[in-house]
């Protein structure tokens, strides 16, 4: 439940309209991309077919592009407007989506503890690598432990 000294906003309708405009640009923008890679692709192949009567005509393919992509952006404009209208359903029975935003005021535990931990793991890496990359002695030079300092030669 949220309170009134928390700053935020209750997202409780959605415009169909503009769900619609938006899924639209939306889907019209993938159907784009979706028309240049059959494009590229179909380059490809025509380009590395020995044999180009071999395979479907440029015709057919364009043909069937134009036709999914017209199916992909009537359907994905559907399917968004018809999600937005569930939602204002619902929404009118549960209230909305309360999204609150945050202060500053400082890290969540979930935070601190996840920062607790990465900084723990760091350093035992640290340790594992110190001890694994310890560079051997050269010959002839023996290596002891000096108060204070490691890897002096003497």
């Amino acid at each position: 439940m949220a309170h009134s000294s928390q700053p935020g906003r209750q997202l409780t309708q959605v415009d169909l309209w503009s769900v619609a405009a938006t899924s639209a640009l939306v889907c019209l923008a993938l159907g784009v991309c979706l028309a240049v890679a059959a494009s590229l692709t179909w380059v490809v192949i025509d380009f590395l077919n020995p044999q180009p009567e071999a395979g479907p005509s440029p015709v057919w393919g364009l043909t069937f592009l134009a036709v999914t992509l017209t199916v992909e952006v009537v359907l994905g404009t559907a399917l968004a407007t018809v999600a937005a209208f569930f939602y204002n359903l619902s929404s009118r029975i549960t209230g909305g989506v309360h999204l609150r935003v945050r202060d500053s005021a400082g890290p969540s535990v979930v935070e601190v503890t996840a920062l607790r931990e990465y900084r723990r793991l760091r350093a035992a890496l640290h340790r594992c690598a110190a001890v694994r990359l310890r560079p051997a002695a050269p010959a002839g030079v023996q290596v002891r432990q000096v108060a204070g300092v490691q890897g002096a030669e003497h």
